[in-house]
């Protein structure tokens, strides 16, 4: 009985490693994207690198936020470690690796990246979220395109 009580955290585990160019010492902030993570914690990057790990029971949205303001979402889900890599520096030059959801919303991105016209970008996300309509990053898109 002890050693499955002690397995069961492991599979409500998610972990956030980070290779971000530009940090050194670097304190990051990650909070919840909507009520389903209602806290704020904070990252320490020590040359670039950091890693974080969140006990999670479905999948959430997480911003991450840099000491430039600059801020990205990852999708957290139970069991799964996801990777960043990239330099906040360069707008949009963040990748997240690992899972479904940072999946599909690196394609999103990768489809507008070379895109300036913000009315192209917009009918892309409407097709991207028409096609895929379950998908916690189309509500992602939905919020970001069309809500705010």
């Amino acid at each position: 009985m002890l050693c499955l009580c002690s397995c069961g955290d492991k599979a409500n585990t998610f972990v956030l490693e980070g290779r971000v160019g530009k940090l050194q010492h670097d304190t990051l902030y990650i909070y919840g994207a909507d009520a389903l993570y209602e806290r704020i914690d904070t990252i320490v990057a020590h040359d670039g690198e950091f890693s974080y790990t969140a006990v999670v029971d479905t999948v959430t949205p997480l911003w991450v936020l840099f000491p430039n303001k600059h801020r990205e979402i990852v999708f957290a889900d139970k069991g799964l470690t996801a990777t960043m890599q990239g330099d906040t520096a360069a707008a949009g030059h963040i990748s997240i690796v690992g899972g479904k959801q940072n999946a599909l919303l690196s394609s999103f991105r990768q489809l507008t990246d070379t895109i300036t016209d913000e009315k192209r970008i917009t009918e892309i996300a409407d097709s991207f979220i028409r096609s895929n309509p379950f998908a916690e990053a189309s509500i992602h898109l939905l919020r970001e395109y069309f809500i705010q």
